[in-house]
């Protein structure tokens, strides 16, 4: 990947003066809690702890993308403990200060996390502003947040898992499966039955799908067994909403990673516009350990985290069950055509499905993630990565084994007019060297760049144009 060398690359401030404004925020907390009640001291002195152990080293020692992580998570915190408890707890004119200066300390770690970023010669520099800085802050605290929640493996496990990458290293090899990918991934068989039954989500009447996934590892493929343990995997699930007067063409909406249930997808994909206004058939699926099928506390535990083998059974089962939703919808709906779109681990999969169903009617990339490997190494927190890779499990033989589900691995089977991504310039989540690789992959299809971050998108109508270009060029929706 070529890097566009900034100007100001050579020249980075030694000290970011951002994190003054998460340490003023800090001592703020602390002077106003001196009257405040003994909840307001409690509050106060977690706002204050959380504020300047994130800001001192963004101001003292920068370079780590962990210190805006935290400084916008406990800005975020910060104003809204200030919002609900502090009015009632101390004076209200120390009150609103902390509520401005928290809002200037997000903004400020937005500032600093993009300045910091490296520019990308296929992409569009971010055109800095205070509205981009907040936008940027919203990346930045869901990172923090999802940092908070990552399970790295450790002791027994993290051995157990280098020992099932150098097994799988070696059936990959030989069975030919790093150099032709797609053989790794089975046709799965028709749908024989799958149960569908009316439900509310919101304000919308919808029809939820459930069938047996179906989905078995290769033999003798490691850690298979402790993957089919986990029972409500096992059930695959779906979201539909369509009209009933004819048979219309269907969009697969594909979920982003620690989504999966029924009201966040649903407004992720805007039914009003895709279902109502255009007329379309929307089918939702639920990607393995996320939503109903999850195995943990949360929605997504083990998909990205934990043992890199877990990934790639993660990656083939989704990749599988949306081959037997695509068929289901072919044969027992009579679907005259079906396109998917898939919005950030959703555009993953995306992208993954159309290197394996040539009948798709378009694929749509939104903020795609393509190396799950390199996000890992880039967004996990320094120790627990070289402890992985003291035992071996290095960032490029997590790529290596991540070859068969890999989008990039893998040429798309639509024609270039067929294929469609969106991506944000100042995106945290996914950078956008990412986002270049698939274009580039994909032959430089039709782009369409915003200036926001990864959880911005809706609010660009450049983006609501390529959506729609892409359904009327590819004869989806009538032009």
């Amino acid at each position: 990947m070529n890097l566009k060398r900034r100007a100001d690359l050579d020249t980075q401030p030694r000290h970011h003066l951002e994190g003054v404004l998460g340490v003023l925020t800090a001592v703020v907390w602390l002077a106003w809690s001196h009257d405040a009640s003994a909840l307001g001291v409690a509050v106060a002195a977690v706002a204050a702890i959380w504020l300047a152990g994130a800001a001192l080293p963004l101001w003292l020692w920068p370079g780590d993308r962990h210190s805006t992580q935290q400084m916008a998570l406990a800005s975020l915190a910060s104003f809204a403990s200030a919002a609900l408890l502090g009015f009632a707890s101390g004076p209200p004119g120390g009150v609103a200060l902390v509520l401005v200066l928290s809002a200037l300390s997000f903004g400020g770690a937005g500032h600093a996390a993009l300045a910091q970023e490296r520019r990308y010669a296929c992409a569009p520099t971010p055109e800095m502003s205070a509205t981009l800085a907040a936008k940027v802050a919203i990346d930045e605290a869901m990172l923090a947040w999802f940092t908070l929640l990552v399970r790295t493996p450790v002791g027994e496990q993290a051995r157990q898992a280098a020992c099932e990458a150098e097994q799988a290293e070696a059936q990959w090899e030989a069975q030919g499966w790093l150099e032709a990918p797609s053989a790794f991934h089975r046709p799965p068989p028709p749908t024989e039955h799958a149960q569908v039954r009316p439900v509310r989500v919101g304000r919308w009447h919808c029809e939820h799908v459930s069938l047996s996934s179906g989905y078995s590892p290769w033999p003798q493929e490691p850690g298979g067994e402790r993957w089919l343990a986990q029972v409500r995997n096992q059930t695959s699930h779906a979201r539909m909403l369509r009209h009933r007067d004819r048979p219309r063409p269907w969009l697969i909406c594909i979920h982003g990673y620690r989504m999966g249930t029924g009201l966040g997808d649903l407004s992720m994909f805007s039914p009003q516009w895709l279902h109502r206004q255009l007329g379309l058939n929307l089918l939702l699926p639920v990607l393995p350990l996320h939503g109903a099928r999850r195995s943990g506390w949360l929605s997504g535990d083990g998909f990205l985290d934990g043992d890199p083998m877990d990934v790639v059974h993660a990656e083939a089962q989704a990749v599988w069950d949306l081959r037997r939703l695509l068929e289901w919808l072919w044969r027992a709906h009579a679907a005259p055509a079906v396109g998917v779109f898939g919005i950030s681990l959703g555009g993953y999969n995306a992208a993954l499905l159309s290197a394996l169903e040539p009948a798709l009617s378009c694929v749509i990339a939104g903020i795609p993630a393509t190396d799950l490997a390199a996000l890992q190494w880039r967004h996990a927190s320094r120790s627990p990565l070289r402890y992985m890779d003291s035992l071996g499990l290095t960032q490029a033989r997590v790529q290596k084994l991540l070859t068969p589900v890999s989008p990039l691995a893998m040429p798309c089977l639509l024609e270039r007019s067929r294929r469609f991504i969106f991506a944000a310039s100042a995106d945290r989540l996914v950078p956008p060297e990412q986002v270049v690789r698939l274009w580039q992959h994909w032959q430089q299809p039709q782009i369409h760049w915003y200036q926001g971050g990864h959880l911005t998108f809706r609010a660009d109508p450049g983006v609501t144009r390529l959506i729609e270009t892409a359904l009327r060029t590819t004869g989806i929706i009538d032009r």
